[in-house]
């Protein structure tokens, strides 16, 4: 069963679409009893990074998710449920779950736009894997193999995919990149990436 961590923010409806066409039973949760029992968990995207931290926070829930990740509880964090992983983001001022040690960074240098559309996402090994949805303004930078395993060249090299545990984080929205996506998702929800 997998986990949907509702913070009222997100992609949650669209995440739910997908799961239902790849026949993947999930739940709900938003309570620390909920997150203390659940298999694997799904933070979905979009929000700001100050928000959606400020809700775990409000919620009890930042201390017992960094511990379940620790303890390796299988998480896939789409977009800002990505960037909850690193220490923190030139987005707003609050501290991350500091599971990876560097910062999440503002795109520089690109007139303020931010990386809207298609994108082709490679491996660590450099192979193509398909091209996915991004829509974000701030990206991490990581570039120790221990934590990334994908990247993309908008406008030059990025990590948009990082491990941890067993925690995988992704800055593209499979939710939004139709088939590759719902592959990406039925993926993960089976073997864990």
């Amino acid at each position: 069963m997998i986990s949907i961590l509702d913070l009222g923010t997100g992609n949650i409806r669209s995440l739910e679409n997908t799961l239902d066409l790849i026949n993947v039973p999930y739940e709900r949760i938003s309570s620390k009893d909920e997150l203390k029992i659940a298999e694997k968990v799904v933070l979905p995207g979009n929000g700001a990074f100050d928000s959606i931290m400020g809700t775990l926070c409000k919620k009890d829930l930042t201390s017992l998710l960094k511990q379940r990740i620790l303890d390796g509880m299988p998480y896939l964090g789409i977009c800002v449920g990505m960037q909850i992983l690193f220490e923190g983001s030139d987005e707003g001022t609050s501290k991350g779950l500091s599971l990876i040690p560097s910062r999440i960074k503002r795109f520089e240098n690109y007139n303020n736009y931010a990386h809207i559309g298609w994108e082709t996402v490679i491996s660590k090994n450099g192979k193509e894997i398909g091209e996915y949805y991004f829509m974000h303004e701030y990206r991490s930078d990581i570039l120790e193999e221990e934590y990334q395993y994908l990247h993309c060249k908008f406008p030059k090299y990025f990590s948009c995919g990082v491990n941890i545990h067993n925690a995988t984080g992704i800055q593209f929205h499979p939710e939004k990149s139709g088939s590759v996506g719902s592959e990406f998702l039925l993926n993960w929800c089976n073997y864990g990436l």
